[in-house]
């Protein structure tokens, strides 16, 4: 217990530190205080966790798939990955506009712009980690008679 002192004395220290000044500050709709934002995630619970947080997992998730495939079979990684960095080439804020034109400003251009701005990053940040293990260690682990997808299917 005596570890985990400091970082909750610094936890509680800045959540005072933002108290105060969001009290001298004095407008929620700048800088809402802690209890503000406790407040209305209680009463957005519903959406958050029921429709919002499933849609940000399944991004997610389809950016983990999309980036073991194309480690694991080379036709996908040499299909996928030039689309994938190209895609980041385009600066977000000069499509993002074409997307309120396309789809109006609801939730669905936020939403593209959210998928372009994470998605893609996932992917290219996961697929450069399985191409950096260190040759050895995979040698290692076929030594061991497994698998990439044994290795992928315990880490689950």
């Amino acid at each position: 217990m005596r570890k985990y002192l400091p970082p909750l004395i610094l936890f509680f220290l800045l959540l005072i530190g933002w108290q105060a000044l969001a009290l001298g500050i004095n407008a929620a709709y700048i800088l809402p205080t802690p209890i503000q934002v406790i407040q209305k995630l209680w009463e957005l619970r519903e959406p958050l966790f029921m429709v919002h947080l499933p849609a940000t997992m399944s991004v997610t998730f389809i950016g983990l798939a999309l980036a073991i495939a194309m480690d694991m079979h080379e036709g996908i990684r040499r299909t996928l990955y030039p689309l994938v960095i190209a895609s980041q080439t385009i600066p977000t804020t000069a499509i993002a506009p074409l997307f309120v034109l396309w789809f109006g400003y609801s939730i669905w251009s936020k939403v593209l712009v959210t998928v372009l701005m994470t998605f893609f990053p996932i992917t290219i940040t996961v697929y450069d980690g399985f191409q950096s293990t260190k040759r050895e260690m995979e040698e290692l682990m076929l030594s061991f008679n497994a698998s990439k997808m044994d290795i992928f299917m315990k880490l689950k």
